[in-house]
């Protein structure tokens, strides 16, 4: 307790303002592609067995277009964001946020055990994101 009541009263005189570094986003793909797809196509999920896939609709033709292909994506469920930016994957673990052009990178994991139900909420300023 003393210990740091004395490095409280030793604070050096002379300022030195932390480095600060520029930003760099941690994700380089747009995640709003699919909206200037040139066909005006949608994105759905198709869970078949072990594999799981995001593939184009296209109305005007019978066969869909595959964007991407996993086994094993997920042990429970998939959900979209309420604007198609984001597909949410429901593990054991807890919930896996991916997104991308083609690729469906992973862009965030939340660990919470035994997810139940996902809620997005969104507002002028923030979105939340609420794991049951």
């Amino acid at each position: 307790m003393f210990d740091e009541l004395n490095k409280l009263l030793s604070v050096p005189d002379k300022w030195d303002p932390l480095e600060t570094k520029p930003y760099t986003p941690c994700i380089q793909e747009n995640l709003q592609h699919w909206l200037a797809d040139e066909k005006g196509r949608d994105q759905f999920v198709i869970r078949s067995g072990l594999d799981k896939e995001v593939l184009w609709n296209d109305a005007r033709q019978v066969k869909v277009d595959p964007v991407c292909k996993r086994p094993f994506w997920t042990e429970s469920f998939m959900q979209w964001s309420p604007l198609g930016s984001y597909l949410a994957t429901v593990h054991r673990q807890g919930a896996v946020v991916w997104g991308g052009t083609s690729s469906f990178n992973q862009l965030i994991r939340y660990v919470h055990p035994r997810v139940l139900m996902i809620m997005v909420f969104l507002l002028p300023v923030i979105s939340i994101l609420i794991i049951l």
